[in-house]
């Protein structure tokens, strides 16, 4: 079967089973049954082949303003993904429950937690996909960031959020699947408190992982003692100048792939940075992120440390 062929029948509704529906004090519940294949071959009451519970809760978070969900499934009373199963029907079957409550129970908004990698590619699938077939949009997560509530829920896993309505031109980046690696994502930040700091953003297994990728991108973090720099899962609660998107550790070379320097004139004109701008303009481009945000953020950085000197 071929991918896209296979990725169209992964979310086929036809597959969704019937589930029942009954309400909490503070969640809604819908249950099922779903046959699951045994990947060993052995085990399970009918041989290879057995119905399991499935269950999706949606679990209400007071909000002065919203009415806010969190989204949580299992399947055979576990919320691990496992080896086997039937992910053509649990998917379906998880994505129209979704619709259907949004239809239901008219939310605002919708968010998903996950600490494991597996779970976090699914929930970013199912996310973005309720997302698209409601005509709702995937918030980005530095705007998740933003609020106190995702930040504490987070912690250093996954978290996926989708709100009501269409997403802004800002925002159309993050409504596409991530098919790559997941991995936590750290904000890397000068711990010197009476300097006005840059957070860079990392996706990266630990905090020293991610140091260590930031200090090979942001400039001023190059001559800094390793005691002055550290990462957050959010950002610090301190002044930040900036936030510079540093990727995945371990792909800086990907950041300059054409093997330039960054301070390289040619380089520069031919992303189309404004060498001769000010400080505050160059903020400005540098905020418009890839290869030339990333020039515009060193040059602006450049520029701000000659005029300390002086």
């Amino acid at each position: 079967m071929r991918a896209k062929e296979f990725i169209t029948e992964l979310f086929d509704p036809k597959l969704a089973v019937d589930l029942e529906w009954a309400e909490g004090s503070d969640y809604v519940v819908a249950r099922g049954y779903v046959t699951v294949t045994n990947p060993n071959g052995y085990g399970g009451e009918y041989g290879n082949e057995e119905e399991v519970k499935f269950e999706i809760e949606f679990g209400e978070y007071p909000h002065p303003q919203r009415k806010e969900y969190e989204v949580q499934f299992k399947v055979d009373e576990s919320f691990a993904i496992t080896g086997g199963g039937n992910a053509k029907v649990i998917f379906a079957t998880a994505i129209q429950a979704c619709k259907d409550f949004v239809e239901m129970y008219k939310p605002d908004r919708l968010f998903f937690t996950a600490e494991e990698q597996s779970r976090a590619r699914m929930y970013d699938t199912i996310a973005k996909r309720v997302a698209k077939q409601v005509g709702w949009h995937v918030l980005p997560f530095d705007e998740i960031q933003k609020d106190p509530l995702y930040r504490h829920k987070s912690g250093n896993g996954f978290m996926f959020v989708i709100v009501k309505g269409e997403a802004p031109e800002k925002f159309q980046s993050s409504q596409k699947p991530q098919h790559g690696a997941f991995m936590p994502i750290w904000y890397v930040y000068n711990l010197d408190k009476d300097t006005p700091t840059v957070a860079v953003k990392v996706r990266a297994p630990d905090r020293v992982a991610a140091v260590t990728h930031a200090r090979k991108i942001e400039p001023s973090f190059k001559d800094l003692d390793s005691m002055q720099i550290h990462a957050l899962s959010s950002l610090p609660k301190r002044e930040v100048t900036d936030v510079i998107d540093g990727g995945t550790a371990g792909e800086v070379q990907e950041n300059f792939a054409d093997g330039k320097n960054p301070q390289d004139k040619g380089d520069s004109k031919r992303h189309g940075v404004p060498t001769k701008a000010s400080v505050s303009t160059l903020r400005k481009v540098a905020k418009q992120g890839g290869r030339k945000g990333q020039l515009a953020h060193w040059m602006a950085n450049m520029k701000a440390g000659k005029a300390k000197k002086k």
